[in-house]
């Protein structure tokens, strides 16, 4: 089982929410960040739902616990505010729960996410070479 590494946690963010973001590196090499935010229900009623976004601009070496700027190509192991977590940073929202209602249940969600990533990625590669799967 492939799981997400926790790699920082931003108590204030500019992601559009009050509540903390949290960012993991995985073994697929992306960076992905976890947050809640408020939504409104048809009938008026604000509920919470959590967001599950990939870092377009960022990578993470799983093994070296390293993240890379893909922008600049610098490479890191510290994780600041104001590195991971910037104003217009590039987010590709994966998935957005609703019947998730805590951290912990949207993590377990982000590690099936990855998952199935993974086993996609080996099915494709190795049907590319002839049953070698490389990582």
């Amino acid at each position: 089982m492939h799981k997400a590494k926790l790699i920082f946690k931003a108590d204030t963010t500019y992601l559009p929410t009050a509540h903390p973001a949290i960012y993991y590196g995985s073994t697929d090499r992306k960076v992905y960040v976890l947050y809640k935010r408020l939504y409104e229900t048809p009938v008026g009623k604000s509920k919470f739902e959590f967001v599950i976004a990939r870092l377009v601009e960022l990578s993470y070496n799983y093994k070296e616990e390293k993240w890379i700027d893909l922008k600049s190509n610098k490479k890191r192991t510290e994780f600041f505010n104001d590195t991971i977590d910037k104003p217009n940073r590039k987010l590709k929202i994966i998935k957005i729960c609703r019947i998730t209602k805590t951290y912990f249940g949207a993590e377990k969600l982000l590690n099936n996410i990855i998952q199935k990533a993974i086993e996609k990625l080996n099915l494709h590669q190795s049907e590319t070479t002839d049953g070698e799967i490389i990582i």
